[in-house]
């Protein structure tokens, strides 16, 4: 096994230079079982490894960072600049961060959230009925070598999640939380402990800017939107999704008028909606990270259309949920025939020969014509343009690949052996 994998590292130098594309770093190297690993689309990257004595070790970039018999892939706060897991250790239940840790004993840590301006951590704990949500308040000031002193954090505020029913949401400054509750009858949407309206289903966005929480609520056979404390008065006969963007300040619905669907799109340059034109059924929702723009997948007559706000942009196949790249200047879509698989950018078809399925994870550069994705043992980058292909060495296993626009490039885990490999692709 030793020899297999020194001839897997000298493999990967070996390509690497014959490409000139792609990069190898040693991440870490450990002779345990590893379990799992990733990497966060901010570079971050994780394993978890199995001693032997049947416990987990957490790694983060490199540092063991926690110990416990159960564990949970950590969470990056969006600026990558920190990050939190949930372990079980000795029957205790304990949130590790980059700055400190907090034990919550024999309550359950039941779901972690960052806030969009990566300020406030917040946790929502409890056992059965008995929830509550704890927001920490993070400093980016404070140094991530502080977590190694093992100091205990405390929350800086706490609310009673009475009646909560698993839906929740965070304000993008943390300042506010929201919560569905479910009783005999009917649900609503509790606001900082002040419930709104009860209604009979709620499909919820989530907060704008302004910390207004953003939901339709059905009553009857009607669905009303609400942002904030206010009704805005638009009726639908259904709601199948909703969004709110990373900027919160544009809200979007899939409605249907019980024939057909459109878009409801809510803006607060806007007054009231912005409506789509009606198809026979819309899907795969997706909002532009910081203007009033959305994406979504449409069908009529048997054909699927990819719909970028006022434009419309014909497929052939099955294509999946349409996606802005982070700076929002590309929107991309992978969809396949029964014969081929294509990349649809900006309403422009590529077709792809490779058959990765509609359901692959795909990182796009926005400042070139490439798009990376993995397949079961390498990495690979393709130039839609000029057809080009580049792959990276292989693995036993790989992640799904990342774009980065700090370094811009594309990055992946490659795993060989116990060893964990940074792999680096720039174009």
């Amino acid at each position: 096994m030793r020899v297999l994998q020194i001839i897997g590292i000298l493999l990967c130098v070996s390509t690497a230079a014959f490409g000139q594309r792609f990069e190898e770093k040693l991440l870490f190297d450990n002779a345990r079982s590893l379990a799992s690993f990733g990497i966060d689309s901010t570079g971050s990257w994780w394993g978890m490894y199995r001693p032997v004595d049947g416990t987990l070790d957490l790694i983060i970039n490199g540092e063991v960072v926690g110990r416990g018999e159960q564990m949970y892939a950590p969470v990056f706060s969006p600026n990558g600049a920190h990050w939190a897991a949930r372990l079980v250790k000795s029957g205790q239940h304990i949130l590790v961060t980059d700055v400190g840790t907090f034990v919550a004993g024999n309550d359950s840590i039941v779901d972690i959230r960052w806030t969009n301006q990566s300020n406030v951590l917040a946790a929502v704990i409890g056992i059965a009925a008995d929830k509550k949500v704890i927001r920490f308040s993070i400093s980016d000031t404070e140094s991530l070598g502080n977590r190694m002193s093992n100091q205990s954090i405390e929350p800086q505020s706490q609310v009673d999640m009475a009646g909560f029913s698993g839906q929740w949401w965070i304000s993008p400054g943390g300042r506010r939380v929201a919560w569905t509750t479910g009783v005999s009858g009917g649900k609503s949407v509790v606001v900082e402990g002040s419930e709104g309206y009860m209604y009979d289903e709620i499909v919820g966005a989530g907060f704008t800017n302004r910390g207004e929480m953003v939901y339709a609520g059905k009553i009857g056979g009607t669905w009303d939107i609400v942002i904030g404390e206010e009704d805005t008065g638009d009726r639908f006969k259904d709601v199948t999704e909703a969004a709110i963007n990373h900027s919160g300040n544009t809200a979007a619905f899939i409605v249907s008028d019980g024939s057909s669907q459109q878009v409801a799109l809510y803006n607060e340059q806007y007054e009231g909606a912005f409506l789509s034109r009606s198809f026979e059924a819309m899907y795969q929702l997706s909002l532009h990270p910081t203007e009033p723009l959305y994406a979504c997948i449409a069908s009529e007559f048997g054909n699927n259309t990819i719909v970028f706000s006022g434009a419309e942009y014909g497929v052939n196949g099955v294509a999946s949920a349409p996606k802005f790249t982070s700076d929002g200047t590309k929107l991309y879509t992978l969809g396949c025939t029964d014969l081929d698989c294509f990349i649809n950018i900006d309403g422009i078809t590529h077709w792809l020969t490779a058959q990765i399925g509609e359901d692959t994870k795909v990182a796009k550069n926005p400042q070139n014509t490439t798009i990376s994705y993995s397949n079961t043992s390498t990495m690979v980058v393709r130039d839609y343009d000029s057809g080009k292909l580049f792959t990276s060495p292989m693995c036993d296993y790989i992640s799904a690949p990342i774009y980065r626009w700090d370094t811009n490039s594309y990055q992946a885990i490659g795993v060989f052996g116990q060893r964990m490999l940074l792999i680096t692709c720039r174009f």
